[in-house]
């Protein structure tokens, strides 16, 4: 949980997993440009410009910059464009299908009017870009970047009990 600058708490959904990149392969669907990293940090700056390129042509957002925030059970990157910051995650290929099911999720939570943070939809209005072949296979996800500080749960417990009981409410609608 995240409280962000407004002081609204949100659930963000997470997808975790084991961190450390040895291997990590992108396809590049529009070109079949292969990226291997077998370094870890030459292949997070690797992946940023082939991901920042791939937002470029799927987006209807002029990106011009990309910065690295962690590696976990997906890369996440802050991505600027003129005005405005967003939050991208690529989750790994080994938490492809949690990833889609997260997204899934969160595009309904959203839809229902429960805060999550915004999915920026694509110029073809979907909620994330599929890149690379069924063995390859990835999933760029964009949101809205949330400033914001931890949640204190001692502080926000009201608050929190609040949001998840909403959130339990809206979930017995999910199909």
């Amino acid at each position: 949980m995240k409280r962000d600058k407004r002081g609204i708490v949100s659930i963000i959904p997470a997808i975790l997993g084991a961190s450390g990149l040895s291997f990590f392969c992108i396809f590049i669907e529009s070109k079949l440009e292969r990226i291997c990293a077998t370094n870890a940090r030459t292949g997070i700056i690797q992946i940023a410009w082939a991901s920042l390129k791939i937002l470029n042509e799927n987006y209807s957002i002029s990106f011009q910059r990309i910065e690295f925030i962690r590696d976990s059970g997906c890369l996440a990157y802050a991505v600027y464009s003129e005005n405005s910051k967003y939050f991208l995650r690529i989750p790994k290929p080994n938490f492809l299908e949690t990833a889609e099911k997260s997204l899934e999720i969160q595009f309904f939570l959203q839809k229902q009017g429960f805060y999550v943070p915004k999915i920026i939809v694509t110029k073809e209005e979907q909620p994330c870009v599929y890149v690379g072949d069924d063995e390859s296979k990835l999933i760029y996800v964009l949101n809205e970047f949330l400033e914001g500080t931890e949640v204190d749960p001692e502080q926000d417990a009201e608050a929190i009990g609040a949001l998840v009981g909403q959130l339990h409410r809206i979930m017995k609608s999910y199909p």
